[in-house]
């Protein structure tokens, strides 16, 4: 239960309330929205990359190793490709034909591999500079404005 201070400095306990503790170190993008800088729907259409991402399972396939003996119960491989991930697929060609080669990479960059706008510009144009930087921020938001307007997460489009 939180506590909240009184005028008189007393200390009161409301029970109707919880206090939330939300980790951030590894969530660039709950970092923008706690932040406010990204809107509710491009927040919506970040999370929903990375879940199309996961079930699409693009990069979760290891590598078999012939030379070991299979065990009953242990780690398979995949044996088709199902509807869910070819529908997720089928959403990321049509995400990434809106975001366009440099939309994708920079959408990638930060919501998969969680590289900041600084390691982003850096990759991309080999710089560093605070232009590169701004540049990269206005980018990602707009492209996640765009992916929220595919998904039908936002009515308008919005400029930044």
């Amino acid at each position: 239960m939180p506590a909240v201070q009184t005028d008189r400095g007393e200390t009161k306990y409301r029970p109707d309330q919880v206090a939330v503790i939300r980790q951030l170190r590894d969530d660039p993008l709950g970092k923008l929205f706690h932040r406010k800088q990204i809107s509710q729907a491009q927040f919506a259409a970040g999370r929903e990359i990375q879940s199309l991402h996961e079930r699409a399972g693009i990069g979760n396939i290891g590598g078999v190793d012939p030379s070991v003996e299979t065990v009953d119960g242990g780690p398979t491989v995949p044996t088709g490709i199902t509807d869910r991930h070819r529908r997720a697929v089928a959403e990321l060609i049509k995400i990434n034909r809106t975001l366009g080669r440099e939309g994708q990479a920079v959408v990638e960059m930060f919501l998969l591999k969680r590289h900041t706008a600084a390691q982003i510009a850096l990759t991309l144009f080999d710089g560093q500079s605070s232009r590169d930087i701004d540049y990269i921020g206005k980018r990602l938001r707009q492209s996640l404005s765009d992916v929220a307007a595919v998904l039908g997460l936002e009515t308008r489009r919005r400029q930044c």
